[in-house]
């Protein structure tokens, strides 16, 4: 899978999941705790990155949600299987 399909793909599972979570309370889980919008949150950007070390990874990028948030980043970097890493920022 080329770099453009697999950060496609990380964009909907997230949005996909993330819809999910806004109909029902109960998949949250802890994730209440985190300051998040859920009348508006969903994942805006997701981006191949290659820094100037060699490192590669995706980037997420959550909207309506605190950057402050802990729970929301690490629950879709573990559970969001790709071939790199996967870093997910939250924004408002």
């Amino acid at each position: 899978m080329n770099r453009q399909a697999e950060c496609k793909r990380i964009w909907e599972r997230i949005n996909d999941i993330l819809e999910l979570m806004v109909l029902d309370e109960k998949i949250r889980g802890d994730l209440h705790l985190d300051p998040i919008n859920w009348g508006g949150v969903s994942c805006s950007e997701v981006a191949y990155v290659q820094t100037h070390e060699g490192e590669e990874y995706y980037q997420a990028t959550i909207d309506e949600a605190s950057p402050s948030c802990e729970r929301l980043p690490a629950y879709f970097s573990r559970e969001i299987e790709t071939d790199l890493n996967l870093i997910v920022i939250c924004e408002w």
